[in-house]
């Protein structure tokens, strides 16, 4: 029962709410896959409201910070096309070789995202139905079958997400630096926010779990080194050196 990102929430409700759901292609009537709260349960009205709020607040700290109009709807543009990705299905087919194929069984989706990334229809449409491999320097087109387009689906849905937070990151960063350069008896301050990983325990767990498990267990000990360990030996170093 555990919640997705919670920007895909306030996104949701928050453009559901607007005149511009139909820009970005969400309908009322969808249940979508990545947000497990509308999809298993009917959502709670409080929690609608709270996320048009939310919402709201997310709009204005782009608008204070100097993010440009065309560059907050490129930002909700990639959000939906995940959301809509989450939606995309396939069923399978015989490859006419003995092998496993799929088609898309909704393919209206594919344009919808195609439309929503600037990609086009046709490169969109195989790069989750085929894999291309490249033996002895020719390219190699295999078909996918339905759980290999699925993780194909749900891999492009996650690089998507990553690259799209780096960019708001690296664009934040850009337009709060100073606007001169310092000089050498110039100094100015920095904010520097770590987000630290959750344990995950599910009832299946992966490889992907001990990866965020060991990476937050090894952030957690610098925490713990820097915060009490390393700071006690600096205050008895302290207490050495002015005591008489």
């Amino acid at each position: 029962n555990e919640q997705n990102f919670h920007i895909f929430y306030y996104l949701h409700d928050g453009l559901m709410s607007s005149d511009r759901k139909a820009e970005y292609h969400l309908r009322p009537d969808t249940a979508y896959r990545y947000i497990t709260e509308y999809t298993n349960k009917a959502p709670d009205i409080s929690s609608i409201s709270v996320n048009r709020v939310k919402f709201k607040t997310i709009e204005h700290c782009f608008e204070i910070i100097g993010f440009k109009k065309e560059e907050v709807s490129s930002v909700y543009a990639i959000l939906v096309a995940i959301l809509q990705t989450g939606n995309v299905e396939f069923t399978a087919k015989d490859s006419g070789y003995g092998g496993e194929a799929c088609v898309v069984a909704n393919q209206e989706l594919i344009s919808i995202v195609s439309e929503l990334l600037g990609l086009d229809y046709v490169d969109l449409l195989d790069s989750l139905t085929t894999t291309g491999m490249v033996a002895k320097g020719e390219v190699i087109i295999r078909d996918n079958s339905v759980q290999e387009a699925e993780d194909a689906r749900d891999a492009m849905a996650k690089a998507l997400y990553g690259r799209l937070f780096s960019w708001i990151v690296n664009r934040i960063s850009s337009l709060l630096r100073p606007g001169h350069v310092t000089g050498q008896n110039e100094q100015f301050f920095t904010i520097g926010l770590l987000d630290i990983f959750g344990f995950e325990n599910f009832k299946t767990n992966s490889f992907e779990q001990l990866c965020i498990n060991i990476a937050n267990e090894q952030i957690q000990y610098y925490f713990n080194q820097h915060i009490f360990a390393w700071e006690l030996v600096r205050c008895l170093d302290l207490v050495l050196k002015h005591c008489p």
